[in-house]
């Protein structure tokens, strides 16, 4: 493990926001009075997590340029999540599904309540899931498989069939559609390894979000998030 110039480890930027963001949800799912206002809270303090990190050079491999790749993987990865229920519902689930609903904090609120989750969704979540994920993760697993601490000196996007396993795993077991996030993430690694940089799967991820949330808003299936 090496430690960074600001003197906290090298991993401490990609764990911090990804952590962070699973510990107030997991708050919010204990303390029913703290569920609505900690979608404020987690958008908030997980951004200013990713924006002092960026602005400290912990990003260098970060950027926000699309790519045609990109876009199509967006919209191929939101039709793989609305795969109707029926056709998968053979398939055992991880843990519960979503309860959340805006319109449980009452008329006034669902507005505010589902704009700072789609802008979270689809502009937060993408960053820090995509620089944990595939910029970390997936090269962390590359270097122990070389036994090496030095993950970061490691190139975007070689591909590595154990640290791709591991990256798919770890993904499908964090879902309660454990199945449609374990290809969801085969995905994003798959334009990774063609794109070798990270805007083009943060433009996926953010396309497929915003389009789900699209769809939720339309059909009213809020178990989605």
């Amino acid at each position: 493990m090496t430690e960074g110039k600001r003197g906290y480890s090298d991993i401490v930027p990609y764990l911090g926001p990804y952590l962070l963001f699973l510990v107030i949800t997991a708050v919010a799912g204990q303390i029913t009075s703290f569920a609505y206002i900690s979608y404020p809270v987690r958008a908030a303090l997980v951004t200013i997590a990713v924006l002092f990190f960026w602005k400290a050079g912990d990003y260098p491999e970060l950027d926000l340029k699309p790519s045609l790749l990109g876009i199509a993987a967006g919209f191929a990865g939101f039709a793989m999540w609305v795969l109707p229920e029926e056709a998968l519902s053979f398939l055992p689930k991880i843990g519960s599904p979503s309860t959340f609903d805006p319109h449980g904090a009452g008329d006034e609120w669902f507005t505010a309540i589902v704009a700072i989750r789609m802008a979270e969704a689809a502009l937060l979540v993408p960053v820090f899931e995509e620089l944990f994920l595939r910029s970390f993760l997936l090269r962390w697993f590359d270097a122990q498989l070389e036994d090496s601490d030095d993950w970061k000196s490691l190139p975007i996007g070689r591909y590595k069939l154990w640290a791709f396993v591991g990256v798919v795993v770890t993904m499908a077991i964090t879902h309660h559609r454990w199945l449609r996030g374990g290809l969801y993430s085969a995905l994003m690694c798959f334009v990774l390894y063609r794109e070798k940089r990270m805007g083009p799967i943060i433009w996926a991820h953010a396309i497929t979000n915003l389009a789900l949330w699209i769809y939720v808003l339309q059909t009213g299936e809020w178990y989605f998030w």
